[in-house]
């Protein structure tokens, strides 16, 4: 798909039809046979599935088996925090993969069995939010003894954990707002407080954003192709023109793409001017 992972911009609509999309899914058809052909039940976890997964879920049902689908929703400023920290993005940036990742996942398993897992309660308690997980996708919470459920708590490792989002010590804005917004009402989905419709308004002003990103802009992400340091400069290009936007009607919704198109035009000029140099 000539993409990076750290490409936020939405593959081609109806991708999985196409010649790329059928070679993933006999790859993933012809992988999973060979490594759970004989198991009764079987899980594959990688975070580009949300991105890929129609041409896998088309490929688990290719085997005879039925999907079942787990989405894991963390804080985004703890998301940005880890890429900043690992991969040197900026806010911006990290909040158009987040809301790219978590909006192809909720758009490609719609019709499947699916619930989603608060990241936060699960560090917390592991156990009952997996019994929790197993219930709302109607599988049977296995009968294990106790010394095999502390195995299984045992191997979540809070310290492993090494950025958290503290109430009041973060000022989000812009394209954070909307992240936070989503992932807010994705933990109501998660603790049955809300259903999957919450999700369908701020989904659909992400959606705009990001496509943008597809169309006339793509200068925006010409130099995030590889994982260098022209990834790094194309997010603090991205950082400081959303810096100067006016973020409060960024967050409202009808402005967005007037807005994100400036911003395309004005990242795409500054390139050039770069390249010049």
């Amino acid at each position: 798909f000539h993409r990076a992972w750290h490409d936020p911009r939405p593959l081609a609509e109806a991708w999985e039809d196409g010649q790329l999309g059928r070679e993933l899914e006999q790859d993933a058809t012809r992988l999973l046979t060979q490594a759970f052909d004989q198991a009764l039940r079987w899980v594959i976890k990688d975070p580009r599935l949300s991105i890929l997964a129609p041409a896998w879920v088309r490929a688990t049902r290719e085997m005879g088996a039925m999907p079942h689908c787990v989405i894991c929703v963390r804080h985004p400023i703890e998301v940005f925090k880890s890429l900043s920290h690992r991969d040197g993005l900026t806010e911006p940036h990290a909040c158009l993969l987040w809301l790219g990742y978590f909006s192809a996942a909720v758009r490609a398993t719609r019709g499947e069995r699916r619930c989603i897992v608060d990241y936060d309660a699960f560090m917390a308690a592991p156990m009952p939010v997996l019994a929790d997980a197993l219930q709302h996708l109607g599988l049977p919470v296995p009968r294990q003894s106790a010394s095999a459920w502390k195995a299984v708590a045992d191997s979540i490792i809070p310290q492993e954990r090494h950025h958290q989002a503290k109430e009041g010590a973060d000022t989000p804005s812009g394209l954070m707002d909307l992240a936070i917004e989503v992932y807010e009402a994705a933990r109501g989905i998660a603790c049955g407080s809300e259903d999957w419709n919450v999700l369908e308004e701020p989904l659909r002003r992400a959606a705009r954003a990001l496509a943008e990103l597809g169309g006339p802009n793509h200068e925006l992400v010409k130099h995030v192709y590889m994982h260098d340091a022209r990834a790094t400069r194309y997010s603090r290009l991205v950082a400081e023109q959303l810096t100067a936007l006016d973020l409060e009607g960024l967050h409202a919704g009808p402005r967005i793409v007037k807005e994100v198109q400036q911003l395309g035009a004005s990242v795409s000029e500054r390139l050039s001017q770069k390249q010049s140099e």
